[in-house]
């Protein structure tokens, strides 16, 4: 019996450790995306991203209030005219 009460005690401790992660991670497809979840405005994802940027993904800590995040920005065709500007 005494083991069953410590296993159920390690059991506890463990889903307490796995249930109060503090880490939150988001994956957008665009910032339109990004902006409609609030995620912009919570200040997790840059408002300043072109909106040509996309598979946005941020992770937060909300103990530290350290952000991580990466996004894929579409390739932007520049013409180049020749003569004067």
């Amino acid at each position: 019996m005494g083991k069953a009460i410590v296993a159920v005690v390690l059991f506890a401790i463990l889903l307490c450790g796995v249930g109060c992660d503090d880490r939150q991670e988001s994956v957008f497809a665009n910032v339109k995306d990004a902006r409609a979840s609030g995620a912009v405005a919570r200040g997790w994802v840059p408002n300043d991203l072109p909106e040509s940027a996309t598979d946005l993904r941020e992770r937060h800590d909300l103990d530290t209030n350290e952000v991580w995040g990466c996004s894929r920005k579409a390739r932007i065709r520049i013409l180049l005219h020749s003569g004067a500007l």
